[in-house]
């Protein structure tokens, strides 16, 4: 590991404990290096706000901005927009989801963020990459952003934009997949999903989002209209897809549930629901207390290292944020690896079960993807994590 490595680590430990006191539905810790946004976000009971899939809005002649940094002003001034409708002051943005078609636009995205977000407003950011089903779009993000008071009649219905998540406990549910075309794949997964909801006494009612890994894009509507098959008389929840590279499957989805069972957890579960089987590096479903979440930033390896050894980087990285926040390797929620090569997939694989309980995994999504956004950089890690105390 490398001097500087070691001293950003240290360096974090310090902000990240620097935090534990601070005031405020929301804390952010640390600044991390590649994206120059927070290592890591800690939200307290706070109701939440879980996007849709954004994308630089066309103007009345159907045309859209060109360029990597007027999409990503432009999708940004969007998100803004949505919690500014349904919050009174300055829109707090926990969390960006971003998926860009070009390698080389990472630090473009970076530069935007850096001018766009001051230091009391950094998100965490993960950063990947993706072809888009829409020619001339150069980005996408879906984001989870700060709700303030609970929803009421005298707020809009941005319900096609996006969903709440109201203060309470939560259920991650890994992502599931099935064989056919996408939109067999897509229906017959969200019948295995549908099977959990049940298992745990919820209903579809609860789905806050829904996250699809998909190909191929030029079948995207097929996906977007089994879910809305799905939920039919129900309110869709926030949607959103990544583009991935599957020789198996041609779609996965996962899904964040607000609990309201009465079942609802008093400290973070890691449940096998009937007729699965049990993984030593996930959980089928992950079921969290009302409480604080830890975001942490999508984290990288050295752009000079090979891709094991980022692998290995990225959880040298991972220990102390959350030792940081109070947590460990035994309280993770929920896990998204984007692997930019088999040897990352692989490596990957290799690692975990020497790292984690195989009795406390954590519930997760694995997707290969062209890039992740910044070259040299083969793989990408987030995760949602609970205190251990």
């Amino acid at each position: 590991m490398s001097p500087g490595r070691v001293f950003l680590m240290i360096l974090t430990v310090l902000q990240s404990v620097g935090t534990l006191g601070a005031d405020g539905p929301v804390r952010r810790s640390g600044v991390d290096p590649i994206t120059g946004m927070s290592q890591v976000v800690v939200t307290g009971e706070i109701s939440l706000w879980y996007t849709s899939r954004i994308v630089a809005a066309p103007d009345s002649a159907g045309q859209r901005v060109k360029g990597v940094v007027e999409q990503t002003h432009a999708v940004l001034r969007q998100l803004d927009d949505q919690l500014r409708q349904l919050n009174s002051g300055d829109p707090q943005v926990v969390r960006l989801n971003i998926t860009v078609v070009s390698e080389d636009a990472g630090p473009q995205v970076r530069n935007v963020l850096e001018d766009y977000y001051p230091g009391e407003r950094r998100p965490v950011v993960t950063l990947t990459g993706g072809q888009m089903p829409e020619s001339d779009v150069l980005i996408s993000m879906d984001a989870v952003g700060v709700l303030g008071d609970p929803p009421s009649a005298s707020k809009p219905d941005l319900t096609r934009l996006g969903a709440a998540c109201p203060v309470g406990p939560k259920v991650f549910i890994s992502g599931k997949a099935a064989q056919g075309n996408l939109a067999v794949g897509t229906r017959d997964t969200l019948k295995q999903i549908d099977d959990n909801l049940k298992h745990l006494g919820l209903s579809k009612a609860d789905i806050v989002q829904l996250r699809g890994f998909v190909m191929p894009l030029d079948e995207i509507d097929s996906y977007y209209s089994e879910i809305k098959n799905y939920f039919g008389d129900v309110p869709v929840p926030a949607v959103t897809f990544t583009h991935w590279i599957s020789s198996g499957y041609l779609v996965e989805i996962e899904a964040v549930v607000k609990d309201t069972s009465s079942k609802s957890a008093t400290e973070i579960e890691f449940i096998t629901p009937p007729g699965e089987t049990a993984s030593p590096v996930y959980c089928r479903v992950c079921r969290v207390p009302a409480g604080p979440l830890i975001y942490t930033t999508g984290l990288t390896g050295e752009a000079k290292a090979d891709s094991a050894q980022q692998v290995t980087q990225i959880f040298d990285q991972l220990k102390p944020l959350l030792a940081g926040q109070g947590s460990d390797l035994r309280h993770m929620a929920k896990a998204t690896y984007f692997c930019a090569d088999d040897t990352s997939s692989v490596a990957l694989n290799a690692l975990r079960p020497t790292l984690y309980d195989p009795k406390r995994p954590p519930a997760a999504s694995k997707a290969i993807v062209p890039h992740v956004g910044f070259p040299g950089r083969a793989i990408t890690l987030d995760m949602i994590a609970v205190p251990s105390r």
